[in-house]
């Protein structure tokens, strides 16, 4: 029996990974770190990735979720709306080509049309459709999944559909402060140098007093006045921002007892903190298999 070989991929804002896949088995990745999609010379990049696999396999098709399907990425894909499930969003992706090579691009998922407040995802529904297969308990009943990143997501699934979903800007936001006048002239050089007390401080601070803005300038005042450092300011934003974010799903809906994570271990683990102190529980998956196990349901889907 001939073998099969394809790409499957994620492309992120800011990376892309890439899996060399045969016969349902990883056999070779590439990180392609800072790597945005919608760079102007993302489609030379990708290339430049996948020549060496082309060259040594005879490879089948490749398959990518996430901004490789956004406006102004490779391709754009459309949405599916919610509630939406594994076989509509495989059947939502586009199908092209890449220089040659047939190429299937996920599609994103979207808030229903008649939701006043509208949201959107690409690639972090392939890692919910993926957690659900691989966490077969999550795929009955309802139960919610977080997705930290530089747009981190609450999903609320529902007997293996996504039925809605919340994006906060968390990671973005703490990228920009960490640039921002928050820092500018401070030079506190003291003892307090360390990122995850500054953390602990700003996750006590963001849930006992929840003004967010006013919160934030202490950063700039404690490396002024404390002799804190700048690593201890960036934590003490992080847990800010991570507090808010939790303070915001808290106020708006009712926060479940367990949720799962899905993310990198740091992030996931940050997350995992501050949602201890709202008292939720919480579990992590494996980022890269449940991003897996959503890329081979559209991969089946094209047998």
């Amino acid at each position: 029996m001939t073998s099969k070989t394809r790409i499957l991929g994620d492309w992120g804002t800011s990376n892309l990974r890439l899996w060399l896949w045969q016969d349902g088995a990883i056999i070779d990745r590439i990180n392609g770190r800072s790597l945005g999609a919608l760079a102007a010379d993302a489609p030379a990049r990708l290339s430049e990735l996948i020549q060496g696999w082309r060259k040594e396999y005879v490879i089948d098709r490749m398959i990518l979720c996430g901004m490789a399907g956004a406006r102004g990425g490779l391709y754009e894909a459309d949405y599916v709306s919610t509630p939406a499930d594994a076989a509509g969003w495989s059947k939502g992706s586009v199908r092209t080509s890449f220089e040659g090579l047939p190429l299937t691009i996920a599609a994103g998922v979207t808030t229903a049309a008649d939701d006043q407040r509208a949201d959107v995802m690409r690639g972090e529904e392939a890692q919910i459709f993926g957690v659900m297969a691989t966490a077969p308990e999550l795929a009955s009943g309802a139960h919610s999944i977080i997705l930290p990143g530089t747009h981190s997501k609450w999903v609320s699934v529902n007997d293996g559909q996504i039925t809605d979903l919340r994006t906060f800007m968390t990671g973005e936001l703490h990228a920009l402060l960490s640039r921002s006048s928050l820092f500018a002239g401070a030079q506190g050089d003291g003892p307090a140098t360390n990122e995850a007390e500054g953390f602990a401080e700003g996750l006590t601070t963001g849930k006992t007093s929840p003004s967010l803005t006013a919160n934030l300038f202490h950063a700039r005042a404690a490396q002024l006045r404390n002799g804190k450092s700048g690593l201890w300011a960036k934590g003490y934003i992080s847990g800010l921002l991570l507090a808010d974010e939790v303070a915001q799903m808290q106020a708006q809906t009712s926060l479940p007892q367990r949720v799962a994570l899905v993310g990198s271990p740091d992030l996931c683990a940050r997350y995992s903190e501050a949602l201890t102190l709202f008292a939720v529980q919480s579990f992590i998956c494996d980022d890269e298999a449940c991003t897996m196990a959503g890329l081979e349901l559209i991969n089946a889907h094209d047998e």
